[in-house]
């Protein structure tokens, strides 16, 4: 684990990812076939030990997320999820609750969904980071210049636009957990690679970002942070 703790400065999400990764596969039963339900949003992939038998999903709210390697595709509305009961191994939910206008709702269907002791892995930004409040406070079409002409991702699709729920800060999440029959294995904040990449491209680096990090802290009270733009979390279902 050390060698992907050394690049954290390089590739932040792909480190905090393979981190998440590896706990998961940690957790999970190490024979048989696990069934995934994949509902993501993007390129961006959670991988889990083979063999697996995945359901990819596409939400109807999102960027297109369809798995090329999935054995079932499927088409999702976050506002009206219905899901098989105690089917599923793992359920991924990859870049897509920030879409969401309720997406709180989603936990109690996707632990029905999930066999006793399945895990619940969701990777998300973090609205009370400076970046995920600036989103909440500008409009889309903001967003969709910030993409185009700064980011330059030079994706086919823009992105898609975003609610960014304030239920989905980690303080709600870890309510979540303790009063929605989880437990909450595995949480850690870190610096997305779009807010860092342009960042670097400004030269907010070193003693200047320092300062813009000292400075959010302080004038919010510590209720943003600069640094911590994502979130992975796992949950896993207890009892029946």
């Amino acid at each position: 684990m050390g060698d992907l703790e050394n690049r954290a400065e390089i590739e932040p999400i792909d480190v905090e990812r393979g981190l998440a990764e590896r706990f998961v596969d940690w957790i999970l039963p190490s024979d048989g076939v696990l069934k995934v339900l994949d509902i993501k949003a993007g390129e961006q992939r959670f991988e889990i030990r083979r063999p697996i038998y995945v359901v990819g999903v596409d939400v109807v709210q999102a960027e297109r997320g369809r798995r090329h390697d999935a054995e079932e595709h499927r088409v999702m509305d976050l506002d009206h999820v219905e899901l098989e009961s105690q089917e599923y191994d793992v359920v991924l939910c990859i870049n897509v609750l920030e879409h969401a206008r309720k997406p709180l709702a989603l936990f109690p269907v996707v632990r029905d969904a999930l066999k006793p002791d399945g895990a619940f892995v969701v990777v998300l930004p973090n609205v009370v980071s400076l970046k995920g409040f600036l989103v909440r406070l500008t409009p889309w079409s903001v967003h969709r210049w910030f993409y185009a002409h700064v980011h330059r991702t030079g994706a086919d699709e823009e992105p898609a636009p975003s609610v960014h729920s304030l239920s989905l800060r980690p303080s709600s999440l870890r309510a979540q957990a303790r009063s929605g029959g989880w437990r909450l294995e595995y949480f850690r904040t870190y610096e997305g690679p779009v807010q860092k990449s342009v960042r670097r491209r400004f030269g907010i680096v070193g003693w200047r970002w320092s300062i813009i990090v000292a400075l959010t802290r302080v004038s919010t009270l510590g209720l943003l942070s600069a640094e911590d733009t994502g979130i992975i979390a796992i949950f896993t279902k207890i009892g029946l």
